[in-house]
């Protein structure tokens, strides 16, 4: 579900029952590819055998119908 877009991107919510190694595996999102755009932010709930996890992906490739989604990493 889209949260919100402008300016080329847009925030998804993701909610799922997968770990989150899982959804870190590149193509997890690949029958969503027709809807990600590179750079698009996923803020994912992931209940995984009763623990809760919460955090901000991005959308780092989506070529040829297969997509890569990355944790944010910033250096300062």
């Amino acid at each position: 579900m889209s949260l919100a877009y402008a300016n080329g991107f847009t925030l998804w919510h993701y909610r799922s029952s997968d770990s989150a190694n899982d959804v870190l595996t590149c193509g997890h999102f690949d029958e969503a590819a027709d809807m990600l755009r590179v750079g698009d932010l996923v803020f994912a709930n992931l209940e995984f055998e009763g623990v809760t996890q919460s955090g901000m992906l991005t959308v780092s490739k989506n070529q040829d119908g297969q997509v890569t989604v990355a944790q944010p990493e910033f250096s300062l």
